[in-house]
């Protein structure tokens, strides 16, 4: 991702629980380019991989 913004604001981007969990989920807006070939225009099929992924940390 080339640009992203957290949604939100201070005081709902954390949530703690009473079993003691603490949750942050932020919301992302984000913009990517893809490369494309376009050599065999009108016939051609465009593929871009747009990967996501998510990290958590525990008390462990």
């Amino acid at each position: 991702a080339q640009h992203y913004r957290e949604l939100g604001n201070s005081q709902m981007l954390i949530s703690v629980r009473h079993t003691g969990m603490v949750h942050w989920e932020p919301g992302i807006i984000t913009e990517t380019s893809c490369a494309v070939n376009i050599g065999k225009y009108p016939f051609d099929t465009q593929v871009c991989d747009v990967r996501f992924l998510t990290w958590m940390h525990t008390n462990k």
